[in-house]
């Protein structure tokens, strides 16, 4: 059966039905009738209100890399009090 009669049969039987009969996946129908929009363009860049700024990242970098900080692995590096075990 072509396409064309997909339509008719699925208005009688349903989509099930006519899906099984024609061989078509349920899905690939309903992506067919709701294809996704045209993309508009490129996305903007999300920066996160708490990002740190270019100076205040190379600050950071900088301390870690001190001799303060060579024999530490990285789990080691936390500095924010909520973040340290309690035991």
């Amino acid at each position: 059966m072509p396409d064309e009669y997909f339509p008719a049969l699925e208005k009688s039987v349903g989509t099930v039905r006519a899906c099984a009969v024609f061989g078509k996946s349920r899905a690939t129908v309903h992506r067919r009738r709701n294809p996704r929009p045209p993309v508009q363009g490129p996305r903007r860049p999300f920066h996160h209100p708490a990002e740190l700024s270019d100076a205040e990242r190379e600050q950071v970098l900088a301390v870690l890399d001190s001799p303060r900080f060579a024999d530490k692995s990285p789990g080691q590096h936390r500095s924010a009090p909520s973040s340290e075990y309690v035991g």
